[in-house]
C-alpha cells in the first residue's frame, strides 16, 4: 500500500516562488543617487511588509506541510501489516482503510500541533507583528525593569486591542503617501479583496482568503496598484514578477476560493 500525497495548488503556484510573485515585494535595481526617487511605503501597505509577510508565510506553510506529509508517508510505506491468521478480503480491506484513515488523522494532527505551538509562541510573546501593534518597550529610570505595553489596533468599527483579542483585523490594501495615511488608525485607500491584516502575520493569514489569487483580473489589479500614489517615484518591479498566473478554480479541491485559512 503506497501513499501518494496531493497538495493544494497554491503550494506549486507562482505565488510562493522567489522568481515570480515574491518579486512583487522587491524593487528592481535603481540606477540613481537621488534619494527622493525612492518610494517610502507605510509598513501596513500591501506592497510593504504586511503583504510580503503574508505570502512568505504561505510559502513556509506549504514547505512545512510537504515535509510533514512526505516524512509521514515514508514511515507509513515502510509499515508492514502482520496478522497471526489469514485475513478475508473484506477484513483486509477494512483494515487497510482504517490504517489509511489513521495515517491521515495523525499526519494532520502533527501539522496542526506544530502550527498551533508556533502561533501561540508568537502571539503570547508578541515577537512579530505588522505595523504599529508591536508592544511599546519602556525601561524604568534605573534600567532594572522593562515594561511592555501592547498597543490598540483600529479595525473597521470599534477599537480593538491585540492585548485582549487576536481577532482584531482591518482590510489589507494600499495607503496614500501622505503622513496622515500612515497612522495606526488609518484605513487603506484601496483594499485587496479577501485579504486582511491581523495582530500578527499568522492571524492575518488565518482570516484571509485566496479569492483574489484565483482571478487573473485581480492579479492585474494588484500589479496596476503597485504604483498607487507614488507614480512620480521609482518602484520598478522585476519583469518576472509580472508574469504570475492565477490559481485555477476548476482544479478539484476541498477548499473553495472564498475559504479562509482558519480551518488550520
Amino acid at each position: 500500500m503506497t501513499v501518494t500525497p496531493h497538495f493544494h495548488q497554491l503550494c506549486s503556484s507562482d505565488f510562493i516562488r522567489d522568481d515570480r510573485w515574491l518579486l512583487y515585494f522587491k524593487s528592481a535595481s535603481i540606477n540613481t543617487t537621488n534619494a527622493s526617487t525612492v518610494a517610502s511605503l507605510f509598513t501596513g501597505d500591501f506592497r510593504s511588509s504586511s503583504g510580503s509577510n503574508l505570502f512568505t508565510l504561505m510559502k513556509t506553510l506549504c514547505e512545512t506541510a510537504k515535509t510533514t506529509v512526505i516524512n509521514a508517508a515514508a514511515v507509513f510505506d515502510a509499515t508492514k501489516l502482520v496478522n497471526a491468521y489469514p485475513m478475508s478480503y473484506i477484513l483486509f480491506e477494512n483494515k487497510t482503510t482504517e490504517l489509511a484513515q489513521q495515517f491521515q488523522q495523525e499526519t494532520q494532527a502533527s501539522f496542526q500541533i506544530l502550527f498551533s505551538q508556533l502561533s501561540t509562541v508568537i502571539r503570547d510573546n508578541q515577537f512579530y507583528s505588522p505595523v504599529g501593534i508591536a508592544p511599546n518597550v519602556k525601561a524604568s529610570p534605573d534600567r532594572t525593569q522593562v515594561r511592555f505595553r501592547l498597543r490598540i489596533m483600529y479595525p473597521s468599527g470599534s477599537n480593538c486591542s491585540c492585548a485582549i483579542s487576536r481577532n482584531c483585523t482591518r482590510p489589507l490594501g494600499f495607503y496614500c503617501s501622505a503622513a496622515s495615511c500612515h497612522s495606526i488608525n488609518s484605513q487603506p485607500n484601496i483594499t485587496v479583496p479577501g485579504m486582511y491584516m491581523g495582530c500578527t502575520p499568522i492571524d492575518s493569514l488565518l482570516v484571509s482568503t485566496l479569492t483574489c489569487l484565483y482571478n487573473q483580473s485581480c492579479i492585474q489589479f494588484l500589479l496596476d496598484s503597485r504604483l498607487f500614489d507614488i507614480s512620480s517615484k521609482k518602484l520598478p518591479i522585476d519583469p518576472r514578477g509580472v508574469n504570475t498566473t492565477a490559481l485555477d478554480p476548476d482544479l478539484p479541491s476541498q477548499f473553495l476560493p472564498n475559504f479562509t485559512f482558519e480551518p488550520l
